[in-house]
């Protein structure tokens, strides 16, 4: 485990980002009066996200140079150790800091005329949400890894 403890420390950091976005979504109304602007608010959390990743394999190549592949390799296992931790994020994220969230959304959903009532709650409750965390964590982390590997490649 003493191998892979950059990356753990940044699977860390990476998930208090991801709690720390979700009192600011909440702080900001996101989860109740500006329901409608949540999915961009999501969107933008890529970014915070991709520089982590960024971070953590500059801190990485402190151990020595490093070529593209042992940064994407660094990378990937940084995203299976965000990926488990999402779990957690998620629920903590649903139901201590908003749990008003997918009652809210659901009826946004179905008061835009979006969804049925039904479609809406099939799509937004925990399950699904983690679901979809574990399958979009690691797409979304393997997109990151190729691309702060190629940054933080020795040439």
């Amino acid at each position: 485990m003493n191998k892979y403890k950059t990356e753990v420390k940044w699977a860390l950091i990476f998930s208090a980002m991801a709690i720390a976005w979700a009192f600011i979504g909440k702080l900001s109304g996101m989860t109740d009066s500006r329901i409608d602007k949540l999915q961009l608010f999501n969107s933008l959390v890529l970014i915070p996200g991709f520089i982590i990743y960024l971070l953590a394999l500059l801190d990485k190549k402190k151990q020595g140079p490093q070529t593209y592949k042992q940064g994407l390799i660094s990378g990937l296992v940084l995203t299976l150790f965000v990926t488990i931790l999402g779990t957690l994020t998620t629920f903590i994220s649903t139901r201590l800091i908003s749990p008003e969230l997918f009652p809210n959304i659901i009826r946004y959903m179905v008061n835009t005329g979006q969804m049925s009532p039904e479609q809406a709650a099939q799509q937004f409750n925990l399950s699904t949400f983690i679901i979809t965390g574990l399958i979009a964590g690691p797409v979304t982390g393997l997109i990151f890894s190729l691309v702060a590997a190629a940054f933080t490649r020795r040439k």
